[in-house]
């Protein structure tokens, strides 16, 4: 039986078996040769793939993280994945596009600070969502909620003020970030904030002419 732990095929590799032998689906040969690993180690790979209808409740880290990630996962499969015990899946379900909303409203909350950030990302997190994240305690999370271009005015206003300068660069950046913020911005005690507010194309020019 195939041995997860001791595989000789790199992590990356792996969810990549998984995936192309889940959405193509292609044969071992053309999946070892598109990815440039042996027959061997993919078909060993391969073998370790469970039955797809417990796919998803299966003891396999990799096949359902694989899952979360592929696009074609119904929004069924996506919604038990959000309740997966490994950070590293409940984070790719809230990158999802397909997530549904009140599952990715729920990993909005979770404890892990990578999927909060994942759910702020999401250009369908809910705004309600997005303004309680953009006073969350960890900057990575108020990080993630300034560069959502769906993020509400009222939301990046206060973080256009918030005492970590990633966060106020992250702000700058926003093509959503209205004109007087940048304007602000652009006044900023810290330059990398200054210019990342003068290259938003919503910067406020100075007229020129009579």
């Amino acid at each position: 039986m195939h041995d997860a732990n001791n595989s000789r095929v790199l992590y990356g590799d792996r969810v990549s078996i998984r995936r192309l032998a889940r959405t193509a689906p292609l044969p071992a040969k053309e999946i070892a040769r598109h990815l440039d690993l042996s027959l061997r180690d993919v078909s060993a790979e391969l073998t370790a793939v469970p039955d797809p209808a417990v796919q998803v409740t299966g003891r396999d880290d990799l096949w359902r993280h694989a899952a979360a990630e592929d696009h074609e996962s119904p929004p069924k499969v996506l919604a038990r994945l959000a309740t997966d015990p490994l950070a590293l899946v409940r984070g790719a379900v809230a990158r999802h596009p397909a997530t549904p909303i009140p599952v990715l409203r729920r990993l909005c909350a979770d404890p892990f600070p990578s999927v909060r950030s994942a759910a702020a990302r999401n250009e369908s997190c809910p705004p309600g969502a997005l303004r309680r994240l953009a006073v969350d305690p960890h900057p990575d999370v108020r990080i993630a909620v300034a560069h959502n271009e769906s993020c509400p005015p009222g939301a990046l206003r206060r973080l256009a003020v918030d005492p970590h300068s990633d966060v106020r660069i992250t702000v700058a950046h926003n093509d959503s970030c209205p004109a007087d913020v940048l304007r602000r911005l652009a006044a900023d005690s810290n330059l990398g904030v200054q210019l990342a507010a003068a290259s938003n194309p919503r910067y406020p020019q100075p007229r020129t002419g009579p």
